[in-house]
């Protein structure tokens, strides 16, 4: 599990995301979760997203959100959280971002220099 803030980054930026990445193995299964963590936070909608090699997941219901898949291939993939263009409804806050797996991918979940 790594956590961020979504909605913080500064001008020019007009809409957060924060990246993550993990290393699956083809026919491993994963389950991605996206949930706001504290207090403070505004709105209830995010997107999830998790892509790589021959793999696009999404979901942009009210949090919490989830993606399950089995990877297709051996590789890097990555998970995006991204800030939704919904006026009065688009998440600000703290959040959560788990992987569980089947195998050994929840291991090498990491950030990148997106998430601050």
């Amino acid at each position: 599990t790594l956590c961020s803030t979504l909605g913080n980054d500064h001008s020019p930026s007009v809409l957060d995301q924060d990246i993550f990445t993990f290393a699956g193995h083809a026919g491993e299964g994963v389950t991605v979760t996206l949930a706001a963590t504290g207090q403070g936070n505004t709105g209830n909608h995010a997107t999830l997203l998790v892509f790589g090699p021959s793999l696009v997941r999404l979901d942009t219901n009210a949090l919490p959100n989830t993606v399950t898949a089995t990877l297709p291939v051996s590789g890097t993939y990555s998970i995006a959280v991204m800030e939704r263009v919904l006026p009065g409804r688009r998440f600000r806050g703290s959040y959560c971002v788990t992987l569980a797996s089947s195998q050994d991918a929840f291991h090498t979940l990491a950030g990148t220099a997106w998430v601050e």
